[in-house]
């Protein structure tokens, strides 16, 4: 008797499924990754015997049959990312009571996510990203309190946040970004996600501040807040997030400064704030962020000259500074990172001085104009209505 099945990542195209029949007692069923484009085929709805179910990134199309939920029962990992299944998901899905891992992103799914997803008590992992799924979040999903992994991003949810997610003390990932969410993001959720790792809520309809108890998530490494219309300061807790590797709160309307403890977030590789109302200084601490290489600032209103310290970076890729008010001369040991700068953007400032030479080796995409810059040649103003030879050559595109 054939148990366990593995066929995928071998290339494979639409085969008979009729030479499939007759397996009673397959409990394992592997056929990700591969090139097949039937609907789902139908001998696996008489493998009562399954637990792990992989169909994963294929071109499989049409319905889920509703005999997966009714026949199957002994699923625990049901895998059906990346193709293009479509319709309403079954409320008949409260029959996989031992499901465990729930994975239906990046399919055609509509319509709404069914409240009795929440009596799924073994459910370690929903994955509903990059469909089509509407209305509200079902607050049943905080009846699930083994849930690790919470992928909802990219559909067309609304409605605010279930208060009922505060219950989900497990969760590591929660990814519910680009949707049509709204309301506050309540400070009673934080306070439980203690295990939290990746919080990825960018692209929603949200407002309010940012909780200052977002900085009791001591595991955090992903925080990403960019383009839901936040507003205030960001709050001091934020900065003691050691752990953090990317923040990006880009696009909200964030004001107030960056404090010198930046510098505690030693970890960062990204920090994008870019496109809110934050002034005063680009804190020299900054020096102390030895592995970022993405550093994007722009459309603030930032007025101090570049701290010199950001020449130390030297694992920066990425300098983002356009259009604030940043004063003074250029930097000449921003030479000392040119051969490793691939983007540097610092044009609608108001830097004075001369051009410094290293530009004119850089191999970076570079863009420094408008400015009240000299050429190092003729002493030549560039002003904002003029652009000569050389400042042509530091526009590379």
């Amino acid at each position: 008797m054939v148990w366990y099945l593995d066929l995928g990542w071998k290339h494979l195209e639409t085969p008979d499924w009729s030479k499939f029949l007759g397996r009673p007692m397959l409990t394992h069923l592997y056929f990700d990754y591969n090139e097949l484009t039937s609907e789902f085929p139908d001998f696996i709805l008489h493998c009562p015997s399954l637990t792990n179910l992989y169909l994963s990134y294929n071109y499989f199309t049409g319905i889920i049959p509703e005999l997966v939920f009714t026949n199957l029962t002994k699923l625990e990992y049901l895998s059906l990312s990346g193709n293009s299944f479509q319709g309403l998901l079954s409320s008949n899905n409260t029959k996989l009571l031992k499901l465990k891992y729930l994975l239906l992103g990046n399919n055609q799914f509509v319509g709404s996510i069914p409240e009795e997803i929440g009596l799924l008590s073994d459910l370690q992992s929903i994955q509903l990203d990059n469909n089509s799924f509407q209305e509200k979040i079902p607050s049943s999903i905080g009846q699930l309190r083994k849930l690790q992994i919470l992928f909802l991003d990219m559909n067309s949810l609304t409605g605010p946040l279930p208060l009922s997610l505060s219950n989900l003390s497990k969760i590591n990932y929660l990814h519910i970004s680009d949707n049509f969410l709204s309301g506050e993001i309540s400070t009673y959720f934080v306070t439980n996600w203690t295990d939290l790792q990746y919080l990825e809520l960018q692209n929603n309809s949200f407002t309010g501040k940012i909780p200052p108890e977002i900085g009791v998530l001591k595991k955090l490494l992903y925080l990403y807040l960019s383009a839901i219309q936040l507003f205030g300061p960001i709050p001091p807790t934020i900065w003691n997030l050691i752990n953090l590797e990317s923040l990006n709160h880009f696009d909200n309307y964030l004001n107030g400064t960056i404090p010198p403890q930046i510098g505690n977030l030693k970890l960062l590789t990204a920090f994008d704030l870019s496109k809110n109302q934050l002034n005063g200084e680009i804190p020299a601490q900054v020096v102390r962020l030895t592995q970022l290489s993405y550093l994007s600032l722009e459309s603030n209103e930032f007025t101090s000259e570049i701290p010199l310290t950001i020449c130390n970076l030297s694992s920066l890729v990425v300098l983002n500074l356009y259009n604030n008010s940043l004063v003074n001369k250029i930097p000449q040991c921003l030479g000392n990172i040119s051969n490793k700068l691939f983007v540097l953007y610092l044009r609608m400032n108001r830097f004075c001085g001369t051009v410094p030479a290293i530009f004119t080796k850089c191999n970076c995409r570079c863009k420094i104009s408008p400015n009240q810059l000299q050429s190092r040649e003729n002493n030549t103003t560039h002003s904002t209505n003029n652009q000569n030879k050389q400042e042509q050559c530091l526009l590379k595109n």
